[in-house]
């Protein structure tokens, strides 16, 4: 099978699986709904891939770190929220700014937007935290929920 086959197979599994995971239901009605939603968003996918001039590839030394650094926040941030949601304090939140790390500069076809784009990505996953803003383009502005206590 050729690759690019096997690219718009899995970008459809991996679409239709998701609409899935996240509906929660496998009926009848899910499952061709998640198919449809699939197929459309794989169709999208294609069209956008063919009409660009531009790829948003990234090396795994470049995403993988801060993916990493989010899904081992998750249970800690998961525990966090849901201790303050039991017990609320209004306005606990708080803003921090994060650096964006340049990781990929010295690799051929380096492309800043994109390692933004995936540290933006990767700061918002974890439950206690969302990016606010990118301050002068290298700056994360986070909002954090819940402050763990000293």
């Amino acid at each position: 099978m050729p690759i690019a086959a096997m690219r718009i197979l899995l970008t459809w599994a991996t679409l239709s699986g998701l609409y899935l995971l996240l509906v929660g239901q496998a009926s009848t009605d899910e499952l061709v709904a998640a198919v449809l939603t699939g197929a459309a968003g794989t169709a999208l996918s294609a069209a956008v891939r063919a009409g660009s001039r531009h790829t948003f590839r990234l090396p795994p030394r470049v995403w993988l770190p801060p993916v990493a650094r989010a899904l081992a926040a998750v249970p800690k941030d998961i525990v966090l929220v849901g201790w303050h949601l039991v017990r609320p304090r209004p306005g606990t939140g708080v803003l921090e700014r994060q650096a964006i790390r340049p990781m990929g500069h010295d690799l051929a076809g380096h492309d800043p937007a994109s390692e933004q784009a995936a540290q933006m990505l990767a700061a918002s996953f974890a439950p206690n935290r969302y990016v606010v803003d990118l301050v002068q383009g290298n700056t994360l502005l986070i909002h954090r929920l819940a402050v763990q206590r000293q």
